[in-house]
């Protein structure tokens, strides 16, 4: 009722964007449209605010300009506050969020390089080191130095001599030269192990183990074979990644970063949040609430079904001030009836 008052009695309301009563509403509707119920009623809270302010202007005999410009200013001052506050805790999110992406990729380019040297053939003893233990170190040189470092290079080469090391020579020379190398490899592991505290007496089991596989190999003996099962394992894992990859598009088509998402929740009540993060390694998309809080992660299938089954929504023009969308929906409603009475639109 004040804003009709206003628009009532002030010419310059309807041509005037800048007008404090308009400005006033469209902040409200900025941030009452991002709002959830989260149950702080609070006078700090956004709930509380809101409040506030439309109380002081219901409650005021004097409806002027200078009353919406004061009220308009105090409610603009929270919401920079607030959003300062969100924008912080989002970065410490997505910082989370990458740090994670980092990790999963580091895994990916490790995953590949074992696969490359793994085989049916490997003995069970160095398949152990190569998939308990070497595995997080070379997972622990990308993360710290990057997969082009020399520290990489320089775990991925202890790697692809152990898995040497353990081969079948015919040539008694061959297996010399394996012998005089062993002690050297065997410090270089060491120093991979140490270097991820990995635990002192299942180190010292595991080097007992590839000990009695060394000493079958140089004797011309095969050693105890790793059964081939890990390879189907990793090959599910493959194609669940593949499985996941159409769906990640269908999402990124219809959900960008920084848009807003309404859902409905298993509990039946709406909720509301923005899209603030998605992995471009890992399937996984980051909501955030107009606090920068995280409120939810899901992966691609799960985006693409709540808009299957219509529970989902994108909000759309949230940033548009509301009086600028009631002002274009009126002036088509008007230029349609005039269409319709005359056939032209009135100057």
């Amino acid at each position: 009722i004040p804003i009709l008052q206003v628009a009532i009695h002030d010419r310059v309301f309807l041509s005037d964007r800048s007008h404090p009563a308009r400005s006033l509403l469209n902040n409200l509707s900025r941030a009452a449209v991002r709002w959830v119920d989260d149950g702080d009623y609070t006078e700090s809270s956004l709930y509380g605010v809101i409040e506030q302010s439309v109380n002081r202007i219901a409650a005021s005999r004097d409806q002027d300009a200078a009353l919406y410009a004061e009220v308009d200013q105090g409610f603009s001052d929270y919401l920079r506050r607030e959003e300062q506050a969100a924008a912080i805790a989002e970065e410490r999110l997505n910082q989370l969020a990458r740090g994670q992406e980092q990790l999963t990729a580091a895994r990916e380019k490790v995953s590949r390089e074992l696969d490359r040297l793994m085989n049916d053939q490997m003995p069970l003893a160095v398949y152990k080191i190569l998939n308990d233990v070497w595995r997080d170190v070379l997972t622990l040189a990308v993360l710290r130095e990057g997969k082009g470092s020399l520290s990489w290079s320089k775990v991925l080469d202890v790697a692809e001599r152990l898995v040497d090391s353990v081969r079948l020579r015919s040539d008694e020379w061959e297996r010399q030269r394996v012998n005089r190398e062993i002690p050297l490899l065997l410090a270089d592991l060491r120093e991979g192990f140490f270097s991820i505290s990995y635990d002192a007496n299942k180190t010292a089991s595991m080097f007992k183990q590839l000990q009695l596989c060394h000493i079958s190999v140089l004797r011309g003996v095969s050693p105890q074979m790793q059964p081939g099962s890990w390879k189907h394992e990793q090959r599910q894992s493959s194609s669940a990644r593949e499985r996941g990859s159409n769906s990640e598009i269908q999402a990124t088509e219809v959900l960008k970063i920084g848009q807003w998402l309404s859902w409905v929740a298993q509990d039946g009540k709406e909720k509301r949040a923005k899209l603030s993060w998605r992995s471009e390694i890992a399937d996984l998309l980051l909501f955030v609430d107009c606090r920068g809080r995280k409120v939810i992660e899901m992966n691609s299938d799960d985006l693409s079904n709540l808009f299957h089954d219509a529970q989902a929504r994108v909000i759309q023009e949230i940033d548009e001030p509301i009086m600028d969308r009631v002002m274009r929906v009126v002036y088509d409603m008007l230029r349609q009836t005039a269409s319709e009475r005359s056939g032209d639109m009135p100057a």
